[in-house]
């Protein structure tokens, strides 16, 4: 998934249990995806970054998606509730 909104982001980012002071470090490595694999910016998440292994790969299952908008949209509607009820999006 290609998210140009940091709000949407930042929402990703707080279901997949980043800490809000790492959100900036890790969008820069969310950034890089357009010219890396996932694998390469996990380990740089995990490695340089501090996330968990388990928090990276989180936020692997919302990257990782692909579809149109609205298949995307329903997708993350049926599966992914909590991105949707979750305060730290709203706003």
């Amino acid at each position: 998934v290609k998210l140009n909104h940091r709000k949407l982001l930042d929402g990703m980012l707080e279901i997949c249990g980043v800490p809000p002071e790492k959100f900036r470090t890790i969008c820069s490595s969310i950034d890089k995806l357009d010219k890396q694999s996932f694998d390469q910016v996990k380990k740089e998440m995990v490695e340089e970054k501090g996330l968990t292994v388990e928090i990276a790969d989180r936020i692997g299952t919302f990257v990782k998606e692909r579809g149109s908008p609205l298949e995307l949209l329903s997708k993350f509607e049926q599966g992914h509730r909590e991105f949707w009820e979750n305060e730290g999006s709203s706003g």
